[in-house]
């Protein structure tokens, strides 16, 4: 009975669920936006949320230049009426699960928490988030025949564009110089634009900023945050040696309203299982605000 008052204990109950553990579209946005709210990285970004598989979403925008002089008496012509062109974006929604269980030994050392399951609950869902990060960071593929190739995260989109900048540095060049590079490069910079970089470049970069003259108040603090007035963005799971710039809101990750929870104990393995699944995407909205620096590959 102890473990039965917990299998169906939880911010989300089976009666919160359709039968094969679909959950109902209000919880369904409940739990993404757990999962997105327990991630500092995933906050800043834009998400977007969808009923369908594949989906479309209008990015508007009047553009620059828009204004014009019109004499007295006349009416503008269609040259100088401002256009409102829309950025179009398309998502394609794949399927991501997490499997995961909990022993009955552990049930039974919990028992008279109450709150276990929902502290459990919200574990899976910091490590749910975790790996969507993780795979919008390094996803390349959409095969499905590993993690990386569960679906094609940022870098590999940018990489992939025409309309990002791209450029290569040597082994060698110091972090510092790798980053001035990057940004005096990018010819086209938006106000909000932040530089990515792992936390063993950033750490890096402190270590050598701190070797020239008054730099020991940056090995102490940490305080380089940014590079020519650029910030910079230190992000779990990005990998060393190459960088991104762009505003976190150009990164989109599309999920649908459908997520499936299914629950349940397994006598065989002595274990209350779980099985998480939802469909999401991920985009970049805007490629030219996007520049990339890369160390070059070496045969």
């Amino acid at each position: 009975m102890n473990l039965l008052e917990i299998a169906k204990s939880g911010a989300i109950t089976p009666e919160s669920m359709y039968a094969g553990g679909q959950l109902r579209a209000d919880a369904a946005r409940k739990f993404i936006n757990s999962v997105v709210a327990q991630n500092e990285f995933l906050k800043k970004i834009t998400t977007h949320q969808s009923a369908k598989l594949k989906s479309q979403i209008d990015i508007w925008g009047l553009g620059e230049g828009k204004l014009v002089r019109v004499a007295g008496g006349t009416v503008p012509n269609d040259s100088q009426r401002a256009r409102i062109t829309p950025t179009v974006v398309s998502f394609d929604n794949l399927s991501v699960q997490l499997h995961t269980k909990i022993l009955r030994s552990t049930l039974e050392d919990n028992k008279d928490n109450p709150n276990f399951e929902k502290e459990t609950f919200e574990t899976f869902s910091r490590g749910f988030g975790n790996d969507l990060l993780n795979l919008g960071i390094n996803g390349v593929g959409d095969s499905g025949a590993d993690f990386a190739n569960l679906n094609k995260g940022w870098l590999q989109i940018a990489k992939d564009s025409n309309e990002v900048s791209k450029s290569e540095f040597e082994d060698a060049t110091p972090i510092c110089d790798r980053l001035i590079s990057l940004i005096e490069g990018s010819k086209n910079i938006a106000n909000d634009a932040v530089v990515l970089i792992s936390k063993h470049d950033y750490t890096a970069l402190q270590v050598e900023l701190s070797a020239k003259n008054g730099g020991l108040s940056i090995l102490l603090d940490g305080n380089a945050r940014n590079i020519l007035g650029v910030p910079l963005e230190v992000v779990p799971y990005m990998p060393n040696d190459i960088y991104m710039l762009t505003p976190l809101k150009n990164l989109f990750m599309s999920t649908t309203h459908t997520v499936v929870r299914d629950r349940w104990f397994d006598n065989d393995e002595a274990a209350l299982k779980y099985r998480f699944e939802i469909f999401n995407d991920y985009e970049i909205v805007l490629k030219n605000q996007v520049s990339l620096a890369i160390k070059t590959q070496t045969p």
